[in-house]
């Protein structure tokens, strides 16, 4: 698609987009920026956890409990993904930029889940934010190319079920966990 295309079924003229953007490259770049802020907005605006464990458990529900109905920015983030496979790509770096700044705040979360005896100690933080982030775009992307948009937000709780079977230490789940920290409050 070109960007004077982008511009008509945008419903502008032809030159809109690339008096905006510039370049298609510089659309897409845009795009993946718009993505990851609707997000953020997202995370903001959800009921706040604990850092650790809880924290990436949350992560995992806001991702599946969009509000957006046809997950457009999931389906446009997942595209944008692909394409920066390409040698190509003109999407790589700002992809790069916004897959680092999420590992590197999952990584984080579980990190300190491991120092604060919630998640096993045996889950390398790098790696266990790589299964999460994997699980949670590889079942998006099943789920949306199958047409089963609703069993994305039903499954919602089994996937935060089976991650944090898969991460919480021996006897921990995400109930006990927050029992635990509340009571050590001040």
């Amino acid at each position: 698609m070109t960007l004077a295309e982008v511009g008509e079924a945008a419903g502008y003229s032809r030159g809109h987009a690339t008096h905006h953007f510039g370049s298609k490259g510089a659309l897409l770049r845009a795009l993946t920026s718009h993505i990851n802020h609707s997000f953020a907005q997202e995370m903001h605006a959800a009921q706040p956890s604990l850092p650790g464990l809880q924290a990436v458990l949350s992560y995992v529900r806001v991702y599946f409990g969009r509000s957006d109905p046809t997950w457009t920015n999931t389906r446009a983030l997942l595209l944008l993904l692909a394409e920066a496979l390409l040698e190509t790509s003109d999407t790589a770096e700002v992809v790069a930029r916004y897959n680092h700044e999420m590992f590197m705040w999952l990584e984080e979360n579980l990190r300190l889940g491991v120092a604060q005896g919630e998640v096993r100690r045996d889950v390398d933080p790098a790696f266990g934010a790589e299964f999460v982030v994997g699980a949670l775009r590889g079942l998006a992307q099943q789920r949306l190319s199958q047409g089963y948009v609703a069993n994305l937000r039903r499954d919602k709780d089994r996937l935060v079920q089976m991650i944090e079977r898969a991460l919480a230490a021996p006897g921990m789940s995400a109930a006990s966990t927050s029992l635990r920290k509340s009571s050590t409050l001040p």
